[in-house]
């Protein structure tokens, strides 16, 4: 009984662990490349998968492969404030 256990909580971390490989990418899109997001997918599962669809969309300037739509004159420097 204690094996199907042991193979419960080994199958749980794998699953995750395949899951965060998604999840990454889908926070890389949305502009915010670290890594501080798989603790929280590999232990506590939905709990992490929620807060990454959670994350607010950092736009293009965050992202870490420009897309062909960005234009080089919608690039700002950081220190200036966008014109309203």
């Amino acid at each position: 009984m204690v094996a199907i256990y042991i193979i419960a909580i080994i199958l749980y971390f794998v699953i995750n662990v395949c899951a965060y490989s998604r999840f990454r990418e889908i926070a890389a899109m949305k502009g915010h490349p670290d890594f501080k997001f798989a603790v929280w997918i590999i232990l506590f599962g939905i709990v992490g998968m929620l807060m990454v669809v959670a994350l607010p969309d950092r736009g293009e300037a965050f992202r870490t492969q420009p897309s062909p739509s960005v234009q080089p004159q919608s690039m700002s420097a950081p220190d200036e404030l966008p014109e309203l």
